[in-house]
This record gives structure tokens, C-alpha cells and sequence, in this order.
């Protein structure tokens, strides 16, 4: 029973530490903070599995975009700065910002070919009722 118990305390100890676990850019609420720690975390050459196991890594869902068109939002009206014809690779996440609202990031990993080129684009705004 003792090494039932031990087991036990174990497995909650790195249940516990799992979900204790935080990404590096979840409590950023600023768009320049945003792009200031992807640029520390994706690196020019990264491939595109790279950059996007990287941003899974912090709560994002990505998808690769060629010659398509990102803004860089910073209120749900925005148009602009806009950028047109660029391979990329599209990243979301949602978090919480506040009650009954979301903050929502994209955020565009510029490519040249199938690798990063260091250049990171933030759009970010809060929505809400």
C-alpha cells in the first residue's frame, strides 16, 4: 500500500507541474511585447514545422498562407498597415481580456521559401459585447 501511496504522489506531482506550465507570451497584452518575445522565439532559417511547434508551444493554431495579405490590426476597424502578396505563416490565439472579453492575436511569420526570415508581423486587438 505505501508504494501505491508513493506512485500515487508522484504522478500528481507531474500532473501538477504539466499544468502548472506557462508559455512564454501568454500574460502579454502589448502588440510590440508580443513581436519583441516571437522574434527571441523563431528564428530566421527555422523551417515551417519548426515555427509552427514553436507556436504550439504557446497556445497558437497556425496555418501556411501564400501570396496572401495580412493587417496589422490594433482596433477591429483597422485596414491598415496593410501588407499584400506575402508567404507566411498565420498564427491564432485567443485569450481572455477581461470580463466577457477576448483578446485576439495573429500574428504573420514572414517566409522566404519554406523558412523563416526573422521578420515577425502582430495584429491584436480586444473584442467584446
Amino acid at each position: 500500500m505505501t508504494i501505491a501511496l508513493l506512485r500515487l504522489g508522484v504522478a500528481i506531482l507531474i500532473a501538477s507541474m504539466y499544468g502548472c506550465a506557462t508559455t512564454k507570451t501568454k500574460r502579454i497584452d502589448a502588440p510590440e511585447a508580443m513581436a519583441t518575445a516571437l522574434e527571441r522565439l523563431i528564428r530566421p532559417g527555422m523551417t515551417i514545422e519548426e515555427i509552427e511547434t514553436a507556436m504550439k508551444s504557446e497556445g497558437f493554431t497556425c496555418t501556411v498562407e501564400r501570396q496572401s495579405s495580412f493587417i496589422e490590426m490594433r482596433t477591429f476597424r483597422d485596414k491598415e498597415p496593410r501588407h499584400d502578396g506575402i508567404d507566411f505563416v498565420r498564427c491564432r490565439r485567443t485569450n481572455s481580456g477581461g470580463f466577457m472579453m477576448a483578446r485576439l492575436w495573429s500574428v504573420a511569420v514572414l517566409l522566404d521559401g519554406d523558412r523563416s526570415t526573422g521578420n515577425i508581423l502582430v495584429s491584436h486587438y480586444i473584442d467584446g459585447p
